[in-house]
């Protein structure tokens, strides 16, 4: 009897030593860590490169200066100060109202209207790679280089 439960003891233990753990690969990312990666990389000052792939030819005048810890946003449209709030999910980009100075720039208006219009559309898919931004939705292209600061 003894022999018995001495040999299923040793069979249970040689068995037990052939099956191997399931393998797994790394963690796939959650909405919250893709989220997180993205405010990360959309934080800092952005300079707008194009509006639908035309050239605005503004510098670094125009810029939009994500601050991702306060969910807000601020910068200059050319003329006037601007600033909001900002909902990211995932890669998903949401403006709230963008509020504004209302001084008046005769040669800076046009433009000025068209992005405040844009930016204040219903979302936007969030394209970040390096030191360029993309904006894009349905109809619409927003493009943004890096502002380096010291």
């Amino acid at each position: 009897m003894k022999l018995i439960a001495i040999s299923i003891f040793l069979l249970t233990i040689a068995l037990a030593s052939c099956i191997t753990p399931k393998l797994t690969g790394p963690k796939k990312a959650t909405k919250k860590d893709i989220t997180i990666r993205m405010l990360n990389k959309l934080n800092g000052k952005w300079a707008l490169k194009a509006i639908q792939e035309e050239p605005t030819n503004a510098g670094e005048e125009i810029f939009i200066d994500f601050i991702s810890k306060e969910s807000r946003f601020m910068g200059k449209a050319g003329c006037n100060s601007i600033n909001g709030t900002i909902e990211v999910n995932a890669n998903q980009l949401k403006i709230g109202s963008v509020l504004r100075t209302k001084m008046f720039c005769p040669d800076r208006m046009e433009l000025e209207e068209k992005l405040i219009s844009l930016l204040q559309q219903s979302s936007w898919i969030i394209s970040c790679t390096g030191d360029k931004l993309v904006l894009k939705n349905e109809n619409n292209r927003l493009d943004f280089y890096k502002i380096v600061t010291e």
